[in-house]
């Protein structure tokens, strides 16, 4: 994508294509939300948000015992 596409989507004059909404869902966590929001997928954000939760615990939990004296 390009600097002068996203000019054109901001003026309003043109629209992203499908794969570039892809890429964009895929970069950028606020476009996807935003995305899976207007899709009324509103569940599966949720599903997304608790996986990342779960990783972030996991990241956690391991930096945690690898700090306990054994």
């Amino acid at each position: 994508m390009s600097g002068r596409s996203a000019k054109y989507w901001l003026a309003g004059s043109r629209c992203p294509n499908s794969w570039q909404l892809i890429l964009l869902a895929r970069n950028s966590d606020a476009m996807l939300h935003a995305f899976l929001s207007m899709t009324n997928r509103d569940l599966f954000e949720v599903s997304l948000e608790l996986a990342v939760a779960q990783s972030t615990l996991a990241r956690a939990s391991a930096m945690l015992d690898s700090l306990r004296p054994e």
